[in-house]
């Protein structure tokens, strides 16, 4: 399989031979010689926007080829990395996917609008320096979920606050290893009216901190604790 981006072809093992030359090698189609399943903002060759500045949050994922047939996932929406401006996600964009480790930098807020949905690539997190706001409605809820076709408990790690602030509101946070982490004096976040399932330890964890506000929330079918507090 050959990718093709805006003004170039995208050759698997990051080789320029079709650019500069009349001839290709068996490294250039996806996965060949070189076994190149994935194309993200962050693998060689890149997804980026055309110049090599701009994340495009496209990928494609899990590239196979089984005889004269090649399949792959393709994924727009996909996060990683930081986020170091002011990010606002839409219900008409859902749903996102976190492919891999996701922060929301200091001073920065990330804003998530009522009725999207956001799913977790294995052992991935949402890490809050900056400010988190997701406000669903009791209707129209936020969901952070497994991105497995067959989620199961702890499939992905966890969303931590950690020096981090923001409301959440009407959330369903599920198959998480965690659901919510509170980690720090100085977080301060509040949470109300979300619900916290089918994690593999906590569904809310509280480490060194008192400083959140947490209530009218449902803890249910979380393994080993709805909620953990260790100060």
């Amino acid at each position: 399989m050959l990718i093709f981006k805006t003004g170039k072809l995208l050759e698997a093992d990051g080789s320029a031979h079709l650019d500069t030359s009349n001839y290709s090698d068996a490294g250039d189609p996806f996965p060949g010689a070189s076994n190149n399943t994935s194309l993200t903002d962050f693998t060689n060759p890149h997804s980026k926007i055309y110049g090599g500045e701009r994340l495009s949050h496209f990928a494609v994922l899990n590239i196979s080829q089984n005889g004269d047939d090649i399949t792959a996932d393709f994924i727009i929406n996909y996060w990683q990395g930081t986020i170091d401006s002011n990010t606002n996600w839409t219900s008409a964009n859902s749903p996102y996917c976190v492919g891999a480790d996701l922060l929301v930098s200091s001073d920065v807020t990330l804003t998530i609008e009522s009725g999207t949905t956001i799913k977790f690539a294995s052992g991935t997190e949402l890490k809050i320096n900056g400010t988190l706001n997701a406000q669903g409605t009791s209707n129209n809820p936020i969901t952070f979920t497994s991105a497995s076709a067959s989620p199961a408990a702890g499939d992905w790690d966890w969303i931590k606050f950690d020096g981090g602030s923001g409301n959440m509101e009407y959330c369903n946070i599920e198959y998480a290893r965690f659901g919510l982490w509170f980690y720090g004096a100085s977080t301060d976040p509040t949470v109300e009216n979300c619900t916290m399932e089918n994690c593999s330890y906590y569904g809310a964890y509280f480490l060194n901190n008192s400083a959140a506000t947490f209530q009218y929330n449902t803890l249910t079918d979380n393994s080993l604790h709805g909620l953990l507090l260790i100060n």
